[in-house]
């Protein structure tokens, strides 16, 4: 029986070269129809991560500010005590600055009359102006805060001023940091007038009364 045209060829093709709807596709070939998308990849280990990181972040910088605040906290006591005499060289004098620290200072205070020795003399050094003199009668510390007696005159203010008269008016006890002293108050008078109060701290040091604070 002769077959009509074009069935030796099987069934009619699309001419896209796809199977029609309910073909199935040819050996190897792709389906007519599209695969569903794969699920995205899990992000949980780069959460993970970022918050293992954010965490260290954190901790770094707390420690950070933790550090800079105990080494400002610090700063201020370990320079406590290292200053030699009292005041800087640009300050003028005052009866409240604190002694000097000294550590070659003898177990005791020098006597009253020694104390009181100590400050005439030097006061009368820096009333006849020999500086060199007054520098001498510091103590090891004052001598090596300030450099020599023009500097001790730069400190009282002498070069823009002299000191016309002074008068010792107390002699007390006191210490300071251990060592034994005695506090001498001298009433001053400057020129041009002006009238002030030196407080001078005497040490015994070397078997010797000697000027370390004002």
């Amino acid at each position: 029986m002769t077959q009509p045209p074009g069935w030796d060829h099987g069934p009619p093709q699309d001419p896209s070269g796809l199977p029609q709807h309910g073909q199935p596709p040819p050996y190897g070939g792709l389906s007519a129809y599209p695969r569903p998308p794969m699920p995205p990849p899990r992000r949980n280990n780069s959460i993970r991560l970022l918050v293992v990181l954010t965490v260290f972040v954190v901790l770094a910088l707390a420690g950070s500010i933790i550090v800079v605040l105990a080494t400002h906290n610090l700063t201020p006591a370990a320079q406590t005590g290292a200053t030699g005499p009292v005041g800087s060289s640009s300050a003028p004098p005052t009866g409240t600055a604190s002694p000097t620290n000294t550590g070659s200072a003898d177990s005791s205070p020098p006597s009253d009359s020694a104390a009181q020795a100590a400050a005439n003399n030097f006061m009368s050094d820096l009333k006849g102006r020999l500086y060199s003199q007054a520098w001498l009668k510091l103590c090891d510390a004052g001598r090596q805060k300030f450099a020599d007696g023009d500097a001790l005159r730069k400190y009282f203010g002498l070069d823009r001023k002299s000191l016309t008269n002074y008068t010792i008016t107390n002699v007390a006890p006191e210490s300071y940091h251990g060592d034994p002293r005695k506090r001498v108050l001298v009433g001053v008078l400057y020129s041009p007038g002006r009238s002030d109060t030196l407080s001078l701290s005497i040490t015994l040091e070397h078997d010797e009364a000697a000027i370390c604070g004002f």
